[in-house]
This record gives C-alpha cells, structure tokens and sequence, in this order.
C-alpha cells in the first residue's frame, strides 16, 4: 500500500464497500461510509485523493452530493452505477462512471490509472511568484483519455478502450 494514497467509499450497501476496500487495499488506504453526513465529514478532515459513490443513496441527495464535491473539491470523482444509462446531470466531465458488473480487479485498475493521472498532473503544476498555481488541477475526462499510456497486453489495452466508451 502507498501511504499517500487515500480512496473514500460511500455505498449503502455493505459488501460493495467490503469489496471495493479489498480491492484497492493493495494501493491505498480505503475508507467506507454509507452515509453523506459521514462522507462530508471524511472531505474535510481526512482529504482522500478519490471519492467512489453510489447515486442511489438511501441517506440523502447523492446527486447533489455528487455535484458539489465534483465542482469544489479537488478530487477525483467515481460514480458505480448498475445500468448504462447514466444521469444527465452528471455529464458535465468531472465525474467518471464505472459500471458495477465490473470485476474488482477491473474497477481497481482504472481508479488507480485515474488517481494516478490526477497527482502526476498536480506534480507538474508550477507555482508562480505569489505562490498561485498555473494550470488546472483537475484533469479533465478529456485529459485523462488523451494521457495514454503503453498498456502491456492488448487486453488491458481493451479495458481502457470500454472505459473511456463508458465514459462519454
């Protein structure tokens, strides 16, 4: 596990959040709320790198949840839906979705992939003389599908492929 690497989970049910912490354990210290007043709380004091959340929350308005994080706090944002379809006011770029028919394995590797995308991009970030940054944060979905990478197998390849079509 990589100290610095911190992933919120925010799942009502159970044994997604038992799953998905299994399933990134390898590379970052996970935590898992099934409530948003929890997960408000985790934003603030524990500052994870990325959120993974459902958006059919039994405890509150996870959709507005979810647009706020996106649009004022600087992490990555997952949504693991179980349809295709997703909602169109989350297709405004800053939030990624992920079918949950996915294998762990699978879902591990792109929220890796994307996590690591984000803190590559914030090291190159230059700080001018009064300490302000230049650039942009966040990397757009755009800049996470342009920013390949050389994929070993060509199955991996395809996965990356599934999910940018995920994507848009």
């Amino acid at each position: 596990m990589e100290a610095g690497w911190r992933i919120l989970v925010v799942d009502d049910e159970r044994s997604f959040r038992e799953g998905m912490a299994r399933a990134l354990e390898s590379w970052a210290q996970v935590r898992g709320v099934d409530d948003l007043g929890e997960a408000q709380c985790l934003l603030s004091s524990w500052r994870p790198h990325a959120i993974i959340v459902d958006p059919v929350l039994r405890s509150g308005d996870a959709i507005a949840f979810l647009s706020r994080v996106a649009r004022t706090e600087n992490v990555v944002v997952f949504c693991c839906v179980a349809r295709r379809g997703y909602p169109f006011a989350f297709r405004d770029g800053r939030v990624r979705f992920l079918p949950r028919e996915w294998s762990w394995r699978t879902l591990s590797s792109i929220i890796e992939r994307s996590v690591r995308v984000l803190l590559e991009k914030k090291q190159l970030v230059q700080m001018d003389e009064r300490g302000a940054c230049s650039g942009d944060d966040f990397p757009r979905d755009q800049d996470w599908s342009s920013q390949k990478r050389e994929w070993p197998t060509p199955v991996s390849r395809a996965v990356v492929n599934y999910a940018e079509e995920a994507v848009q």
